[in-house]
């Protein structure tokens, strides 16, 4: 989307809402779904897990090694010591 908005149900207490964003998914193309504890996950230093820069670890051919790679990759930046819950989910359109 162009802009970011705040998690889903938070918006609920005043401010504008989120506007609708419409984006093409075709087949190849994939989607993750997942909540805070993904983003939020610090390392030691204080710094958030960089989703962005590791959407490459969803590349492998079988989506749940994909997200075996991902969840790995948050545990090891987290330094194996998460202090939120996380989830995810990865959508692909064959």
């Amino acid at each position: 989307p162009p802009a970011y908005a705040l998690p889903l149900g938070l918006g609920m207490h005043g401010g504008e809402p989120p506007r609708t964003h419409r984006a093409g998914f075709a087949p190849g193309d994939q989607l993750l779904l997942y909540t805070d504890g993904v983003t939020e996950a610090r390392d030691t230093e204080g710094v958030f897990y960089p989703l962005r820069e590791r959407a490459g670890l969803l590349g492998d051919a079988d989506a749940e090694q994909a997200l075996a790679a991902l969840r790995e990759d948050v545990t090891r930046h987290a330094d194996g010591s998460s202090h939120d819950d996380a989830a995810m989910l990865l959508l692909r359109y064959r």
